[in-house]
């Protein structure tokens, strides 16, 4: 049996690269531009909004674990205090709520996650959406998204547009947002 030849997504991310480099580089008239992926990723102000929701769900849920933290350490030191008079009761009643503690600690943490996944991808559905109307606003054939990891190893400032997106993709959003 003939083993398949796989290349590595990193080999072959490169290669895409190349290709659409040259591409580029080859069209008479046309140059390829990139812009920095995080810098526009970050300064997108969706972005900023969600963080900010994010942030202020996440604190209201800590809240609620730091309420069940207190009562199981107010709960403990009645039990050591009672010592060996400690009811079976008593006993009980900490672990339940000991563990209702850690099911909702582990809860609160999943809920974290899928908030956080639900809001990264709505904002890159949203970029990628005023991506592709800047580059044809701009009439680009090729805008490379640079991720300072060593894919884009060179290229003149002169290319850069990631400040000019960054406003376009605000700008976007605010008309979007005011309608």
């Amino acid at each position: 049996m003939p083993k398949k030849i796989m290349l590595p997504a990193a080999t072959l991310s490169l290669l895409v690269l190349a290709l659409i480099a040259w591409m580029g580089f080859s069209a008479p008239g046309h140059k390829p531009y990139y812009v920095s992926t995080p810098e526009v990723y970050q300064a997108f102000e969706l972005t900023q909004t969600l963080n900010a929701e994010y942030e202020k769900v996440a604190k209201t849920r800590q809240l609620k674990i730091d309420s069940l933290q207190s009562q199981l350490r107010q709960l403990a030191v009645q039990l050591d205090e009672a010592g060996d008079a400690a009811k079976a009761e008593d006993l009980k009643q900490f672990e339940g709520l000991r563990n209702y503690y850690l099911q909702t600690e582990q809860q609160i943490e999943q809920d974290n996650q899928a908030l956080a996944a639900k809001y990264d991808e709505q904002i890159r559905s949203q970029l990628n959406t005023y991506i592709q109307a800047f580059g044809e606003a701009r009439d680009l054939d090729v805008l490379l998204g640079a991720q300072g990891q060593g894919n884009l190893l060179y290229a003149r400032e002169s290319y850069d547009l990631t400040g000019e997106l960054i406003e376009y993709v605000n700008h976007q959003y605010q008309d979007e947002d005011e309608n």
